[in-house]
C-alpha cells in the first residue's frame, strides 16, 4: 500500500501530461489535487487546460477557485479572457 496516495496520483498525472501535453483532463485533475496545497501550481494547470480547451467551463471554474485561494479576487471575478497562447 502506498504511503502517500496523493503523491502517487500526482505522479500518474505528471506522467499523463508528459505523454500527451494536450490532455486537458490530466491538467484539470492535477490542478484539483494541487489546489489546497499549491494553489499557484493549480492555477498554472488550469490555465494550461484553458489554453488547450478554451471552451471548458470547468477549467474556468477551477481557475477562479485557484485565483481566490491566491487572494486574486479581482481576477477570479473577472469575465474570462481568450487565451493568447496554446500548448
Amino acid at each position: 500500500m502506498a504511503q502517500n496516495p496523493q503523491a502517487d496520483v500526482i505522479d500518474d498525472l505528471n506522467a499523463a501530461v508528459s505523454l500527451d501535453s494536450h490532455y486537458t483532463e490530466a491538467y484539470l485533475q492535477r490542478g484539483e489535487y494541487l489546489l489546497s496545497s499549491k494553489p499557484a501550481a493549480a492555477e498554472a494547470d488550469f490555465k494550461a487546460a484553458i489554453a488547450i480547451s478554451p471552451d471548458s467551463a470547468l477549467a474556468y471554474l477551477f481557475l477562479a477557485d485557484a485565483q481566490l485561494a491566491l487572494g486574486e479576487n479581482d481576477a477570479a471575478l473577472a469575465p474570462p479572457s481568450t487565451p493568447t497562447r496554446s500548448i
